[in-house]
């Protein structure tokens, strides 16, 4: 998925698009009883994510195809923007911090959309929610899980964590790694990743100021399965950890060779080159 180029009236307008189709929808979503508000979140959140990545003018190029039915999507994280971009690409269900229930517009899209909320500074709420997690995986609904429980900088991997592994042992899954991978032309990993205590709106002030922004989504084969959820996750760690090694040590030898660029052209082709291979 790769949006053209846009300048700064077409990037507002796209927000506004997206803005305007989560307002709209709200109602239904809130009503629970309403019998399509589940088909019609997992419908239209996948296509407000995609306007929302044409509007803060993400190139977004995936490799690999998550396979059908029920998968674990063991993934590494590094800002708010993976959500929009996973759910975008591979419309998967995801994993969010039970404090996203109450915030505003939000909440009702993520529990109508048949997100799992938990608390991963409560190990007794971590654990119960493996059986939500695992029934969303016998629906055949591919889900997305954070293996780091936090986000980093993009260069290395933090160990993954096993427990919400146990859910597709349990529910006979695959477990599929992700990797992303985000870079802009500046290289500049701090302005584009979501750490510490950065907030949303400063964060997302500096996202919109960067030019262009290229993602990566990786998503290779499922790791082999096994019993044990400590095995599985390990498996995913290392794949995952290899990829973005493999992307670090391109985007060093980027610039070591840097030159003065002639033209915006070529130095578009400086930063895609982190990607290629």
């Amino acid at each position: 998925m790769t949006p053209t180029p846009c300048g700064p009236l077409r990037r507002i307008l796209e927000a506004l698009g997206a803005g305007i189709g989560v307002v709209v929808m709200l109602p239904l979503l809130c009503v629970p009883w309403f019998p399509l508000v589940g088909p019609i979140a997992r419908w239209a959140l996948p296509v407000v994510c995609r306007r929302l990545v044409r509007a803060l003018g993400l190139h977004v190029e995936q490799q690999g195809h998550i396979p059908a039915g029920g998968v674990l999507l063991l993934a590494n994280h590094l800002s708010w923007l993976d959500i929009p971009i996973l759910v975008s690409t591979c419309r998967c269900g995801f994993i969010a911090k039970r404090e996203v229930a109450e915030w505003p517009v939000v909440g009702a899209w993520a529990k109508a959309f048949g997100v799992v909320f938990v608390d991963r500074t409560r190990r007794r709420d971590l654990l119960s929610s493996i059986p939500a997690l695992e029934q969303a995986l016998r629906a055949g609904r591919p889900m997305l899980v954070f293996g780091e429980g936090t986000t980093t900088v993009g260069d290395g991997v933090l160990p993954f964590k096993s427990s919400l592994v146990e859910a597709a042992v349990r529910a006979d899954v695959p477990v599929v790694p992700v990797t992303l991978l985000l870079a802009s032309p500046s290289d500049d990993r701090q302005a584009l990743a979501w750490v510490g205590n950065d907030t949303l709106l400063p964060n997302l002030r500096r996202v919109t100021t960067l030019r262009e922004i290229q993602s990566r989504v990786v998503i290779d084969p499922a790791v082999p399965s096994h019993p044990d959820r400590k095995q599985r996750t390990a498996a995913a760690h290392a794949r995952v950890a290899e990829r973005v090694g493999q992307s670090a040590i391109r985007s060093r030898l980027v610039k070591q060779n840097f030159r003065p660029m002639e033209s915006s052209e070529r130095e578009m082709e400086r930063y895609r080159a982190i990607f290629s291979g």
